[in-house]
């Protein structure tokens, strides 16, 4: 079957003429694999009719179960599934460049949450930002086109027969098959994507799909085939603010970079003794360019010799490839001589910070280019053999084999960096008292030669290179005994649901990288040798247009090509060593994790009357065994040098030291659902369930990872804990359904989690390595009292003058002062997960609200969900403290849809909103600052074959969400944001 999903061979074919491609076809089936509840969906065309089929598939559920069919996710401006997730109340999502990316529902992050595929665990890998090693569990959706899928069901709360993994929910995606929909069906559609973040001015890119399904009659059983293909292309861009931090402080506190104890400090309206502040590490604008391409392709075959076997076949292969191309201006702070402004309030807001240095040591404007450049495939074959043995009995038989693999994209490596340097600043600083951040920047002697490329110079670079890869066996066997002809169990039991799934998961992830810490200068390399023509003078203020502060902003910068700049620098200064090679091989947090669940479960139904009216009760039991083996590579540090002012390193001893641990834990989780018709149109609804999620794989990593780089006060350092325990929560739910009208509905409902096992991080201050801190000790102390002056710079330069023995020349030609056995040890900051004894309650509303106005084609959709949690972060409290424990991601949001459906005319606007949440705990937390978005869509059937669409994402622009630290003044990110329009034509057969 390889031609089926080659990729080019595909694009080439259906551009001369395939006229066919899927949009809306099949069957929603909530897997029966899992023996769950079995609700058949009949796609049809139509908004009012979609929006009919998911409100019977929320009344008829047992538990608390949301669905979308493929026609929603077809017509609707969705461009993955997540941004089709959205819509469900108690659902958010995270988006990347602008697009859905993961879900966050209740408030719980995509941690929290399991994704299946067609009942079955579908392996996931993620490289993130490619500059580190992974470590995620979560689903990228942008992985998964949303045309290739029939439906989507979300459970949001546990039942004995669905997997665990998912205290948030488990989300199942359901993909077409032939036996569903019998007969010849083909469906295709082309879209132009222009989308108007895109810096070259607005980008037109296709993206096609396309769907063949047949059925045969063989003999007296049925055959039938189902193919789908998607290809997407998309360019987009992203320009950004962003500030790093240093540690929080009270304002007593005189530690290096406080703004006590400073002599050369200006301090106006400073922090009281005991506020809390923060103060800027770095500063930088960047601009990135993104082009991303997509390709799905599912195959299925089915065959069912009579009425009780059917066999089918899946094979899903879907690839993501994408492509960041960015360059930045950017100013590092020395906290010299320094003044600072500050607002009322605690943690007290900043409203600038600024820094001035001497003719004699300027300090450097910074230019960088960096290329991330990954590639994301996905693999999926499942057997599945239903059968009905007797008249009472039927069992699944489902087997499942997925690869996931996330690797470099680019002879450079997953994520890469080069920086230049325009030696000549007088003076920086930055304005916050805006949302978007200032940055001010003089020249020694003027503007023009700090913004001309005849002054620059290249100073560090970086070639990262990330891996990760998981495979997935899974075994299930599933079966439903009736007890309808049983007078004697009946009257107790109508059927009982079981089965048996044992999943082997393995995960590899690697980590290697080549550094050359020059960020004062490459040797040998000057302004005057550098070529002016790598540079090209680029304006900076029409970047972020639109948003306020924009036009205050330096006016240009240089960008430059990093391919075309890597090849300079490797050929005339071996920056990639002498062969030229820059990947270094996967030399650190080689990690191996290899995880076996056995599972057994039996759940009991029953349909009752209770005061005359219709009852269901669904009680069931599941149990859970784990075995973790967790292998890492951990380096030990045996030497360390002072490289630049700021910039310290270890050196690790050669070879490999892999430490292996083993742990195992098993579970045992009850649940229960019961409804009760109250009247034909009222349904009152109860579930209570405990379930668990797993530890992230970096939480459960084996070993220890060292920082290479290191400041002046520590070096920093995480270690995992395969010992880690999953999260338990204890959930209930209580809601009142009122089905008024066809389409129409209104349901209020209540949900507590009572969640357990929270994983931790804690800090370990320790000095475990005997290496001597070559910035601390005597001769530290020799050079500040004959300088009788703390200045890195000043300091680093007597050492070498004075003490020329313990010095060395480093691979990249730098003068490097040596860590020596007289010097203190350096001190290092770990931080390691565990399990808190602490029990966190998360509770909140979801009420929702669809209405059709019946004949004139009008009707809304409106769902708000309020979330709260009894763990909150105190930003009063500073870092010394150590890490805080707090809930993330909870958040209260909203949505409201109004649509038109009538005549063949469809139309949609959407309104989407997320209030502000918490995004990162630890010493530096983060919090997401409040957003809204509009979408629209709207569509003409011209006839019975062929509709013409548009869709817009994001219409009135809305700025990217903000985030800030402790107070909103401590800017994170800022960042514009753009629309995006499809316009396409959709033909069915």
């Amino acid at each position: 079957m390889p031609n089926l999903f080659a990729k080019k061979a595909f694009k080439h074919s259906l551009l001369a003429g395939v006229s066919v491609a899927a949009i809306s076809m099949g069957v929603d089936v909530a897997s029966a694999q899992q023996s769950v509840e079995e609700v058949d969906e009949l796609i049809v065309q139509g908004i009012r009719k979609s929006l009919k089929s998911s409100g019977d598939i929320k009344r008829n559920a047992k538990g608390i179960v949301d669905a979308i069919s493929a026609e929603e996710m077809g017509k609707f401006p969705d461009t993955n599934l997540a941004e089709s997730l959205q819509r469900i109340s108690g659902v958010s999502i995270d988006r990347q460049r602008g697009e859905g990316s993961t879900v966050t529902v209740r408030g719980f992050g995509p941690e929290y949450n399991l994704v299946t595929f067609n009942g079955r665990q579908l392996a996931t890998s993620t490289l993130g930002d490619g500059a580190s090693a992974p470590s995620s569990r979560s689903f990228d959706f942008a992985n998964l086109a949303s045309e290739s899928v029939a439906g989507l069901s979300i459970y949001k709360t546990g039942r004995a027969g669905v997997p665990s993994g998912g205290i948030g929910s488990v989300i199942n995606i359901n993909t077409t098959r032939p036996l569903d929909d019998p007969g010849f069906k083909a469906t295709g559609s082309y879209k132009i994507v222009s989308d108007e973040s895109s810096n070259g001015g607005s980008s037109e890119t296709p993206e096609i799909s396309a769907l063949v399904s047949n059925t045969w009659d063989i003999n007296e059983g049925t055959f039938g085939v189902s193919l789908s293909l998607i290809s997407q292309e998309r360019e987009s861009s992203v320009n950004e603010a962003t500030v790093g931090w240093r540690d929080a402080y009270y304002g007593a506190e005189g530690n290096w970079g406080s703004i006590v104890g400073n002599d050369n400090h200006t301090v106006t309206n400073g922090p009281g003794d005991t506020d809390v502040y923060r103060i800027p590490q770095n500063m930088g604008y960047a601009l990135k360019d993104y082009d991303s391409e997509r390709f799905n392709g599912l195959l299925t075959f089915q065959y069912a010799p009579n009425e009780k076997i059917t066999a089918t076949v899946d094979i899903l292969k879907a690839t993501y490839e994408i492509e960041e191309r960015r360059n930045n201006v950017s100013i590092w702070f020395n906290h010299g001589n320094v003044a600072s402004v500050w607002g009322d309030g605690n943690p007290t807001p900043i409203v600038s910070y600024t820094e001035t240095f001497d003719a004699a040591a300027p300090s450097d404007f910074s230019m960088g280019a960096g290329l991330t450049a990954n590639e994301n495939i996905l693999d999926s074959i499942g057997l599945n053999l239903e059968v009905q043995a007797t008249e009472n009995l039927s069992l699944v038989f489902d087997y499942n084999r997925s690869s996931s693999e996330s690797k470099p994209n680019s002879e450079y490596g997953s994520n890469n960096d080069i920086g230049t340097a325009a030696i000549q600043l007088a003076g920086q600083g930055i304005d916050f008292s805006g949302g978007l951040p200032i940055m001010s920047v003089t020249g020694q002697t003027d503007q023009a030669t700090l913004f001309s490329s005849a002054s620059r110079q290249f100073t560090g670079n970086v070639f990262r290179y990330a891996y990760m890869k998981s495979d997935i066996d899974q075994g299930q066997v599933h079966g439903s005994y009736d007890f309808t002809n049983n007078d004697t169990v009946n009257d107790y039991i109508d059927s009982i649901d079981f089965g048996v799934s044992i999943i082997e998961n393995e995960i590899e992830s690697k980590y290697g990288f080549r550094q050359n810490d020059t960020w004062g200068g490459i040797p040998g390399n000057t302004p005057a040798n550098t070529p002016d023509d790598l540079f090209k003078l680029t304006n900076l203020q029409s970047a972020f247009d639109g948003m306020s502060g924009a036009n205050q902003l330096i006016s240009q910068f240089h960008r430059f090509d990093f391919a075309e700049t890597a090849d300079f620098l490797r050929t005339n200064y071996n920056v990639c060593g002498t062969d030229n090679v820059c990947f270094p091989g996967y030399t650190g947090n080689n990690r191996t994790l290899e995880e076996e669940t056995t599972s057994l479960y039996i759940q009991l139904n029953k349909e009752f009357e209770l005061f005359g009216r219709p009852a269901n009760v669904v009680a069931g039991l599941r149990h859970e065994e784990t075995e973790v083996t967790s292998t890492a590579l951990s380096q030990v540090p045996v030497a360390s040098n002072w490289a630049t002012a700021n910039e310290f390193y270890l050196g690790f001893a050669p070879g490999e030291n892999f430490l292996t641990q083993t742990a195992e834990y098993d579970y045992q989780l009850p649940s229960l659902d019961f409804d009760f018709d109250f009247t034909d149109d009222i349904k009152f609804r109860m579930s209570w369930s405990e379930t668990i999620t797993r530890p992230t794989y970096s939480d459960l990593q084996a070993g220890y990872t060292v920082d290479q780089l290191f400041r002046i006060d520590r070096g920093t350092g995480s270690g995992g804990n395969p010992e880690l325990l999953p999260f338990e929560s204890e959930n209930l739910d209580l809601s009142a359904e009122y089905y008024y009208g066809d389409v129409s509905y209104f349901s209020v409902g209540y949900f507590t989690k009572d969640v357990s096992n929270w994983i931790t991080s804690g800090n370990v201050d320790v000095a475990p390595f005997n290496v001597g801190h070559p910035g601390q000790g005597p001769r530290y102390d020799a050079a500040v009292a004959a300088l009788g002056d703390t200045d890195a710079n000043a300091v680093r330069n007597w050492i070498i003058a004075n003490y020329p023995e313990s010095t060395s020349v480093d691979a990249n030609g730098l003068t490097v002062i040596n860590g020596l056995s007289t010097d203190p040890d350096i001190p290092f900051r770990f931080t390691a997960p565990t399990n808190g004894a602490n029990e966190e309650t998360i509770d909140g509303w979801e009420i929702a609200w669809q209405h059709d106005f019946t004949d004139t084609g009008f009707g809304f959709v409106a769902n708000y969900t309020i979330v709260d949690g009894s763990a909150e972060y105190n930003n009063l409290v500073n870092a010394a403290a150590g890490n805080q424990f707090a809930l993330v991601g909870l958040s209260d949001s909203a949505n409201l849809v109004g649509y038109y459906d009538k005549d063949g005319i469809q139309a949609r606007i959407a309104y989407n909103w997320r209030d502000t949440f918490l995004n990162a705990t630890g010493n530096h937390p983060t919090y997401v600052e409040e957003y809204e978005q509009i979408d629209v869509s709207a569509s003409y059937r011209v006839n019975d074959n062929v509709t013409v669409f548009f869709d817009g994402i994001n219409m009135t622009e809305e700025d990217l969400p903000r985030t800030h630290g402790r107070d909103s003044s401590y800017t994170f990110f800022a960042a514009p944001g753009f629309a995006r329009y499809y316009f396409g034509l959709r033909y069915t057969y």
